[in-house]
């Protein structure tokens, strides 16, 4: 699990307390990295040593010869030069260094703090350390040599001087009493190690092992990366992202739950996480957004509800969880949300044939100028939306049956039935997927990621919305027009919009490449399944080596960015942008293991456990582990073995252990192909044989990027400055169709 770093690698690296803070620090320069934040508060910018060299005391940073090994929890830097060694945490309020080797007070480590902190830390206040410590101001001639380095960032500098090797907890509580309390308490108690031992107890609770070791390890590392965005203060919400998104986005953290908490193995977290935000619902019976969950949830009067797909992703994630615990009670403590949400939406916001109905910019592709006109409008029937629609309406009407509400059972299965029979008409031409149907019922037949969720989305509620034989069409035709090796575009290469260079301000406005050619990295979830659903496993392999060696060359070690650019730069090297850890794209990564290549769907409630794997031909044998029910107290081992004989059969084996109540009535079914009929295993310990579907010789493979063509002309928005910035606000992205309102109700 460890990563380790040079001094000369541009990279960053982070940390968050499950709190409000968090720390980047980069390793070959001071400004690659922002230091330790609260809220928006720089604490802490960096730290050093000085060492005492004769008749003077020279600096070591972390940028002039040193090493930093990342773990799980903690790092840990090398003063190669200065043979001394540090480690570092930020946990649970407080950040913690070890000075390992300190001795006689030849050392002394160097804090860059804010003047809040620098004062505290003078008074002797927010901080405990093992050993006697001496704070001091630097001399001129020290504080010459940390400004060289550090700039104005050395402004209120402190030295810790130490007679022994020392710990040290500095204590982010911000009341003066309260924090030394705190950290001499965490002092006496030894909660480094607590920690240590919590973060090894969290990343236990489940595992996966192709025997792939870059692949395994990037698995971890995401599932690592995905636990910290979990803030445990009274909000009990996922951080969508840093350093931008430090608040709670709906579409976001339910997105993230099953690959962020449910495979993880955390998953009364979970239930924690759903009960708690479904007080923010929108109960105003006045408001444009009535029964929706939010958008944006920053405090108590800052929720924005301005889209379509957080209470969608509300209700089948929740029956997601239930299924994961196996426990009705928490839906029964989620039905009022629910039933709120998906009546609101059916009465107040569908069309005749059923449709859900939403605004230019309600979908993840959101990117506005200046707030208001879409870059990308979608309004008012974008098909991800109305996949959602169906799927979420199936959840609800199965979380219905389980609680005895026989009425709104019925009716949504008919308004679900609706929109599926509705759906291929105005979508499809039998050639093409339209990416939405406009507010004039035109429809918009852009290539964009959005139809490969048609195939994988309603699988959560066990039905497909659209036939097999579509489904292959709109995937093969997808994976031709916008998966690159690296990543899967937001607007197919061949359309006159398509805008590949992200992040180009002086040319371009930020947000007009955002959805219009940007790769997000999230959509590799659905890009995997979608691949995995038509045999194409190996396809979607080669993928994930790309996306999983991502975790490592990206710009933050061990996570993964929001977004990259659509094309390489001119020196053909990947470019990332956004958010350099994004929640999302971590989570994805780790749930489409389970999920698409193993197959797995756990069903406690029904008893049922459900595999339909899709193996690449690559993995040996190999194996995955996840604890399950409320309690943990039911654990799923699943092992797969190599290709058996000349008929490609692999053998996979299956072990229930644990004391859950209801461990022996479990049944694991199996299907090798989609086609087959499960075959049930009703032990606790069982095996069976089959030959995994896998697609040959389709000749399906990735995309090759437009730029890379001699002959490549490069497209209009990049030989105009801030070309598609006024196509967006003339709202001629749809020339000759009306936009939709940003707030839907009937």
């Amino acid at each position: 699990m460890k990563i380790e770093l040079g001094s000369k690698q541009e990279k960053k690296f982070c940390f968050i307390d499950n709190n409000e803070n968090y720390m980047t620090l980069g390793t070959n320069k001071p400004e690659n990295g922002e230091g330790l934040i609260y809220k928006n508060q720089v604490l802490l910018s960096d730290f050093c040593l000085f060492v005492q060299e004769d008749e003077y005391k020279k600096l070591y940073s972390r940028f002039d010869g040193a090493k930093t090994c990342v773990e799980p929890g903690f790092f840990t830097v090398d003063f190669v030069p200065a043979k001394q060694k540090i480690v570092c945490s930020l946990f649970d309020n407080a950040l913690y260094f070890n000075c390992k080797n300190f001795d006689k007070g030849a050392c002394a480590l160097v804090l860059l703090p804010s003047i809040d902190l620098a004062k505290k830390l003078d008074k002797g206040q927010a901080f405990a350390a093992s050993q006697e410590v001496t704070v001091q101001k630097p001399l001129a001639s020290e504080l010459l040599q940390l400004t060289k380095v550090f700039g104005k960032k050395a402004a209120y500098a402190r030295l810790l001087s130490f007679e022994k090797p020392a710990e040290l907890y500095i204590s982010l509580d911000h009341s003066p009493s309260g924090s030394t309390k705190a950290a001499a308490k965490m002092l006496k108690e030894n909660a480094f190690e607590k920690h240590l031992k919590e973060t090894k107890g969290l990343l236990q609770k489940s595992s996966f092992t192709s025997q792939n070791e870059l692949f395994d390890k990037a698995l971890e590392w995401s599932k690592f990366s995905a636990l910290q965005f979990l803030n445990k203060n009274k909000t009990k919400a996922l951080w969508a992202g840093l350093p931008w998104f430090r608040d709670y986005w709906g579409r976001d953290i339910f997105v993230s739950i099953p690959g962020t908490l449910l495979l993880s193995g955390n998953i009364q977290e979970a239930q924690n996480l759903f009960e708690n935000f479904s007080q923010f619902q929108d109960t105003n019976t006045r408001s444009m957004t009535y029964g929706r969950l939010p958008n944006i949830y920053r405090g108590s009067g800052d929720v924005i509800y301005n889209t379509a797909d957080a209470s969608l992703w509300f209700v089948l994630q929740a029956l997601q969880t239930a299924r994961f615990s196996g426990d009705k009670k928490f839906l029964e403590k989620l039905w009022p949300t629910i039933q709120l949400a998906l009546e609101c939406d059916r009465n107040l916001r569908t069309d005749s044939a059923g449709f859900l109905l939403h605004g230019d910019a309600d979908t993840w592709m959101d990117a506005r100028i200046f707030g208001e006109k879409s870059f990308c409008p979608r309004g008012n029937r974008a098909n991800d939306i109305q996949a959602l629609w169906f799927t979420a309406l199936l959840c609800g009407a199965e979380t219905a049956g389980l609680l005895g509400k026989q009425e709104e059972k019925r009716v949504w299965e008919e308004a679900a039935s609706k929109v599926k029979n509705s759906f291929l008409g105005k979508f499809y031409d039998g050639k093409k997927m339209a990416d939405c149907v406009l507010r004039d019922d035109a429809a918009d037949y852009r290539v964009r990621p959005n139809q490969l969720q048609l195939a994988t989305i309603p699988k959560i509620a066990g039905q497909a919305f659209i036939p097999k034989e579509v489904e292959e069409k709109i995937i093969r035709n997808a994976v031709q027009e916008l998966l690159f090796p690296h990543g899967l575009c937001s607007l197919s290469q061949q359309d006159p919009y398509f805008h590949p260079y992200h992040k180009t301000w002086e040319y371009h406005h930020e947000d007009a490449a955002y959805h219009n050619g940007t790769v997000w990295t999230w959509n590799y979830g659905f890009a995997a399944g979608a691949l995995c659903s038509i045999g194409e496993q190996n396809l979607a392999w080669r993928f994930a080596q790309s996306v999983a060696g991502q975790v490592f060359s990206g710009p933050c070690a061990g996570t993964l960015s929001a977004n990259l650019w659509a094309y390489p730069d001119q020196e053909g090297h990947l470019r990332f942008s956004g958010a350099y850890s994004s929640c999302r794209s971590v989570s994805e990564f780790y749930r489409a293991a389970w999920d698409y290549f193993l197959g797995m769907k756990v069903d406690l409630l029904q008893k049922k456990i459900y595999f339909c794997p899709r193996i690449p031909s690559e993995w040996p044998e190999g194996q995955a582990r996840i604890s399950l029910g409320l309690k943990n107290n039911l654990t799923l081992q699943a092992a797969w073995s190599g290709v058996l004989n000349a008929s490609e059969e692999r053998e996979l084996t299956f072990e229930l252990s644990g004391d859950y109540p209801d461990k022996d009535n479990i049944s694991i079914l199996v299907s090798f192909s989609s086609l087959d009929k499960p075959v049930e295993l009703k032990k606790t310990s069982a095996r069976v044989k089959g030959k995994i579907f896998c697609a040959k010789n389709s000749g399906l493979t990735f995309a090759k990027p437009l730029c890379l063509d001699s002959n490549w002309k490069k497209p209009e928005c990049l030989l105009q400055k801030n070309y598609l910035a006024e196509i967006a606000l003339r709202q001629e992205f749809n020339p000759g169709h009306p936009s939709s309102l940003t707030a839907i109700r009937n």
